[in-house]
């Protein structure tokens, strides 16, 4: 059956066409059902419904008026315009392209990719910033003979809190910038089960002695000077890295030489080794841009102080962990904007003798003969 009014052919039986939707065969019924579905459907669409005969009809009317263009003058008009106008359409484009060249220029992503970033400090003028140094220790040790457990030892759990000020050393000049890292105030806080001590240690504190850092013409470090010491000089290595000098990249690494000093209740241990540095990026830090770097520690114990029961009857520590930082330097201040150090492992110190072990710390009865010392530790630095 062919459509009166579009002349589409139907199938038979059909009740309307499937082109333009005329009714062949008159339904009351279906009529109001297909009115209802209309109404409903213009009003989804806000009232419009995409005929196909409508849709064809516009095809048609734009393929007529397409017809009567006539493109040859088209052409030749427009290439009389350009021919007129050039200056101005090269010089327009010469806008666009330099406005394009210096937005890209003007990026540091573009720089970065292109010739890497100096990681230089500079001295700061008059106002010096302030930096937050936490340093936090969680110590389980014990004794062990033949590899079994002897005799649990003292758990200690201590937080190191200090602000400190990085400011322009006396002497500082152009050809000769130095920075030196002065103490505000440093508290102490130990944990015993749940009681909890504080102490506030006195600016005088040998522990407390400012460090000197040099720097080149350029903001590079030539040295730290500084006695070792668990507080202060400690947070050198955290607070002013060495980096090299020139242009870094992307995926540069390179290696530093490291030492310091950490007390944890009856043990003070010195640390030396190498900070393995990798280069990750940049990245936003508040309204600046900072490079992120990732360093790994490889790290050599030493016992620089123990406890007086064990003078004397202790070796070499060995250590096994892994001791992981991330750092964030800010490019614009060209001064440390963060520091994150992560230290887990176990540090065992032969023993003579565990009978040495003092009978107020021994759990159980006292055994003889030699063993080691174990010291599980948990440890973190961090610098804002």
């Amino acid at each position: 059956m062919n459509c009166p009014k579009c002349k589409c052919p139907n199938p038979p039986g059909a009740t309307y066409c499937n082109m333009c939707y005329e009714v062949l065969i008159h339904s009351a019924a279906e009529a109001f059902l297909r009115s209802a579905r209309r109404e409903r459907l213009q009003a989804q669409q806000g009232g419009k419904i995409e005929d196909p005969v409508f849709l064809g009809s516009v095809v048609s009317d734009t393929a007529s008026v397409a017809k009567e263009i006539d493109w040859v003058e088209l052409s030749r008009a427009t290439a009389q315009a350009v021919k007129r106008f050039h200056k101005l359409i090269l010089w327009g484009l010469v806008a666009i392209a330099t406005l394009g060249i210096i937005r890209l220029l003007s990026s540091t992503e573009t720089w970065f990719f292109l010739i890497g970033t100096r990681l230089s400090y500079s001295v700061p003028p008059k106002i010096s910033p302030r930096y937050f140094i936490s340093f936090h220790y969680d110590l389980n040790t014990w004794t062990e003979k033949q590899g079994r457990l002897d005799t649990p030892l003292p758990h200690w759990r201590v937080d190191e809190l200090g602000n400190v000020f990085l400011e322009k050393a006396k002497g500082s000049s152009a050809k000769d910038p130095k920075l030196t890292i002065r103490p505000q105030e440093w508290i102490q806080i130990v944990y015993r089960g749940d009681v909890r001590q504080s102490q506030a240690f006195p600016l005088s504190h040998p522990s407390l002695t400012p460090v000197s850092v040099g720097l080149d013409r350029h903001g590079f470090v030539v040295q730290r000077k500084f006695q070792l010491s668990p507080r202060l000089a400690k947070g050198v290595d955290f607070l002013v890295p060495r980096f090299p000098k020139g242009f870094l990249k992307k995926g540069r690494t390179w290696a530093e030489p490291i030492q310091w000093i950490e007390t944890i209740g009856e043990w003070k241990i010195h640390w030396s080794g190498k900070f393995h540095w990798t280069l990750m990026g940049q990245q936003d830090c508040e309204q600046d841009t900072c490079t992120q770097l990732f360093y790994k520690a490889e790290l050599h114990p030493k016992i620089w102080e123990a406890p007086r029961w064990a003078t004397g009857a202790i070796g070499r520590p060995s250590f096994t962990g892994a001791t992981t930082g991330n750092v964030f330097f800010n490019n614009n201040t060209k001064r440390l904007y963060s520091n994150d150090l992560k230290s887990d492992g176990i540090l065992r110190i032969p023993l003579s003798n565990v009978g040495l072990v003092p009978r107020k710390t021994r759990v159980g009865r006292k055994v003889l003969g030699p063993g080691e010392i174990v010291l599980q530790f948990s440890n973190r630095v961090s610098i804002k």
